[in-house]
């Protein structure tokens, strides 16, 4: 899609900054070149202004206090002068991240031009120097992008705000596709690579590393802003963790190392890129905890593969208790490779080995209930046999076992047809 100047203009942040930017688009549509880079400067440097002075009078930016500190001052000392204009676009770039070094050179070569066009030399044949549309266009497009559609939330002291931010959302119930808009709105389509670098470098560390209340308290939707993060770039952020491979390896035991586990059953190209130390940690704790270990698939080639080890193994084991979102986890990768029905197997297993009453019925609902209904017949049948082999789930004085029942025979005559002799599984049907 063509670049557009009109459409790209209305994401302009300040409102004065936009009604200002009429002024050039109206010279630039009308051939007026050089009166469009005089003014594409003077907003550019507004626009600089104003976000600071946001910063400095909303947030209480310290490093913004102190750019405004000194742009007054020469400002002052040197009314006429326009010298505070380069120091501005120069304290920017250095102490904020709201523009990089490839950015601020944008400026500069638009001032530069802008010198020619308000002062023109003229030449041989006394014709006053005018820019090409070309030229113009190119630099209303780089000043755009690289200031006017910011937000002047973008100081160093960024993973501050959002933390805080983050915080005050802990309470709000926001659903993933609600924190992501809401970030997506608010931070992360104004970020430039160095900033968003490091707050996902920040964040990792808060969220793996961290033990303290703040971060105890905040680190599951501190997780979740992580994620959010790492799916819209995941290419760039994941070459990231390969060339800081110590740094991102250096984790916590306890909840972070859990958290870290629950990011790479997710995004499983991870795991291959922390260091061997952190592995061998995370091998550790998925080994002690049967829970990580149902949903640790990262640690084989395929998910295939996984289940290959897990159903057998679970199958062997006395039962354990496990979580729910463990196998909503795998089913959203075995969506994409086609493997539900082999996972579905493995919530037979967790059914079959329930050792009470009460785990039955959990189990029950949480493994059998939500998925029955995709059950091939081979799953069918193999439901049929652990729940008529297990006194925990056939024995007739378990209050929900006749409800149950009735339920799983409705959809067994669907799969096995209404004909199916039932009879070697009685105690249960």
């Amino acid at each position: 899609m063509d670049f557009s100047i009109e459409y790209v203009s209305e994401r302009i942040y300040h409102p004065r900054s936009k009604e200002y930017f009429q002024e050039v688009i109206s010279s630039y549509s009308n051939g007026n070149y050089r009166s469009a880079l005089v003014m594409l400067y003077s907003v550019a440097i507004c626009d600089l202004l104003y976000k600071v002075t946001d910063l400095k009078e909303l947030y209480n930016d310290p490093t913004a206090i102190s750019i405004m500190s000194e742009i007054e001052d020469l400002q002052k000392a040197n009314p006429k002068s326009s010298e505070w204009e380069t120091k501005l676009v120069e304290f920017v770039e250095a102490r904020t991240s709201l523009i990089n070094n490839a950015e601020k050179q944008h400026i500069e070569n638009l001032r530069l031009h802008r010198h020619l066009s308000a002062h023109p030399v003229i030449n041989e044949n006394y014709i006053l120097h005018k820019p090409n549309k070309e030229t113009v266009r190119a630099h209303i497009r780089n000043i755009l992008e690289s200031v006017l559609i910011k937000t002047p939330l973008l100081s160093k002291k960024i993973t501050n705000e959002l933390l805080e931010d983050l915080s005050r959302l802990d309470g709000a119930m926001l659903d993933d596709l609600q924190l992501k808009r809401y970030l997506e709105t608010k931070y992360l389509k104004h970020f430039v690579s160095e900033v968003e670098s490091k707050v996902f470098r920040d964040l990792w560390k808060i969220v793996f590393k961290l033990e303290n209340s703040e971060a105890s308290q905040y680190r599951a939707i501190n997780f979740r802003a992580l994620k959010i993060m790492y799916e819209r770039n995941h290419v760039n952020l994941l070459k990231q963790i390969n060339e800081e491979k110590n740094y991102y390896s250096d984790v916590t035991l306890g909840d972070p190392i859990e958290y870290l586990i629950g990011f790479l059953v997710q995004y499983h190209g991870v795991y291959n890129a922390l260091n061997d130390a952190c592995k061998a940690l995370v091998e550790r704790t998925v080994s002690d905890n049967r829970n990580l270990f149902i949903s640790a698939w990262f640690l084989y080639d395929d998910l295939n593969q996984h289940l290959d080890r897990v159903i057998p193994l679970m199958a062997s084991e006395p039962g354990n208790y496990i979580e729910p979102n463990r196998i909503k986890d795998l089913l959203v990768i075995a969506e994409d490779q086609g493997l539900q029905t082999k996972v579905y197997e493995l919530n037979i297993v967790i059914f079959g080995k329930s050792y009470n009453f009460d785990q039955t019925d959990y189990n029950y609902s949480n493994f059998i209930k939500p998925f029955i209904q995709n059950f091939n017949r081979e799953n069918m049948l193999n439901l049929l046999n652990v729940a008529n082999n297990n006194s925990q789930i056939y024995w007739d004085d378990r209050s929900r076992k006749r409800e149950e029942a009735r339920e799983i025979k409705q959809f067994a005559d669907q799969v096995l047809g209404e004909g199916f002799d039932y009879a070697q599984y009685s105690r249960y049907i």
